[in-house]
């Protein structure tokens, strides 16, 4: 009796599962492009032989599309699971240990960042500072020096454009009395043309015109008289000028070639100077010396930077290696700057709910399977056919999916 319970059972699915073929609409032509359509051929369509194969044949399509989903899904599992295993040792830290590999990776990478800060301000120093480390004491005692002497040779400079501004003011000076006395030199050339025409002037006027000429006469050498004299002593007065001209210019001159040796002195001092410690100014030889002194102590604070940085790198090493975590990076500082271990975690619990939905899914997938199969089995017990029909297909299906199996052991 519950053989028969259980056969009606299964017929009922059979007649359950026709029903929603036909409510789906699976036309036969969709049967022809499946891998077991061949068996419809030479059947009847319109009988009871063609609707049974037909049956058998789509129920195991719908079953290779579940068997390759399957086989879909599981892949899927297996790379989930092969990344959740990369990164399972980050999910199996405890709170405190994460915190303290992250504080590991925070200070790593604090101390690589003011590492780089540290390279990057030591190459933005001169190269000359190399030099003048070797010459520092030297420089040191120098720099006095070359202070004083610029400051003599700013105060030289002056004096001696001061002077070439007097020398200068005298030479124009020499000039105007010069042209002063070729001045006079023709205006007592015009005297004496005046003095002679007038001579020949009262003459005439005495001799042919018998006129008195004693008065003008008497006018006209007093006039030229003192006008001679005022010429005279003007000349007189611009030759003192022009040998006191020449004496201050001699004087000038003198003390600019005395002011030009000792600029030319600093001048080559300083030049010297210069070129020894590679500078162009007491300013810059001061403003590298004090770069020099901050160099030192950059350049010491970068050693002990790496001191600092390397310990920090062998206990993150040590951690690792302890909690069995393998970094895929090329190095601890690429590692320290790229992992992130609260999205590991993270992405950990999204990969393990991916994984437990397929799963489910694979579930759901086997017990429609299962149904299919009971289906199929009913089929397969009620083949009437000579060719044995449904247990070729089912030969097929498991043909088809890598399997061989004896049917006479599965299907008794």
């Amino acid at each position: 009796m519950d053989e028969n319970v259980s056969r009606r059972t299964i017929f009922d699915k059979l007649f359950s599962f026709m029903n929603y073929l036909n409510k789906d609409n699976k036309s036969t032509e969709y049967i022809l492009k499946s891998r077991f359509s061949n068996y419809l051929n030479g059947l009847d369509r319109k009988s009871e032989t063609y609707s049974f194969v037909k049956t058998a044949a789509e129920l195991c399509d719908d079953a290779m599309k579940l068997y390759r989903r399957k086989q879909n899904i599981q892949d899927n599992i297996q790379n989930i699971e092969k990344r959740m295993e990369e990164i399972e040792c980050f999910h199996n830290l405890g709170k405190e240990e994460t915190d303290k590999l992250q504080a590991l990776l925070d200070k790593f990478v604090n101390i690589s960042r003011e590492k780089n800060d540290l390279y990057y301000s030591l190459s933005g120093f001169e190269q000359g500072l190399g030099y003048l480390e070797a010459i520092e004491e030297d420089a040191n005692f120098a720099l006095e020096q070359i202070k004083e002497a610029e400051k003599k040779q700013r105060i030289l400079r002056h004096d001696v454009g001061y002077i070439e501004g007097e020398k200068a003011e005298l030479e124009y000076q020499k000039e105007r009395i010069e042209k002063s006395l070729e001045y006079f030199r023709y205006f007592g050339l015009g005297l004496i043309s005046i003095f002679i025409a007038g001579i020949f002037t009262f003459s005439y006027a005495f001799v042919v015109l018998s006129a008195d000429i004693l008065m003008p006469a008497s006018v006209l050498a007093a006039s030229v008289f003192l006008l001679s004299v005022t010429v005279f002593i003007l000349r007189r007065r611009a030759d003192y000028e022009i040998r006191m001209n020449l004496k201050k210019q001699k004087r000038a001159i003198e003390l600019l070639n005395k002011k030009n040796t000792v600029l030319a002195y600093y001048t080559n001092f300083l030049r010297f100077e210069y070129k020894k410690y590679r500078v162009n100014s007491s300013n810059t030889l001061e403003e590298n010396l004090s770069d020099l002194q901050h160099y030192r102590h950059l350049n010491k604070r970068y050693d002990t930077i790496r001191k600092i940085m390397y310990k920090s790198e062998q206990e993150i090493e040590t951690f690792l290696r302890h909690k069995e975590i393998k970094s895929t990076s090329a190095s601890i500082e690429t590692f320290s700057k790229t992992i992130n271990l609260e999205n590991k975690r993270k992405y950990y619990s999204e990969l393990e709910e991916e994984r437990n939905h397929l799963e489910n899914e694979i579930i759901s997938i086997d017990k429609q399977n299962d149904e299919l199969w009971d289906l199929i089995l009913v089929l397969h017990e009620n083949d009437k056919t000579e060719e044995k029909l449904v247990d070729r297909i089912i030969q097929d299906y498991y043909d088809e999916i890598g399997v061989t199996i004896d049917s006479s052991a599965v299907f008794v």
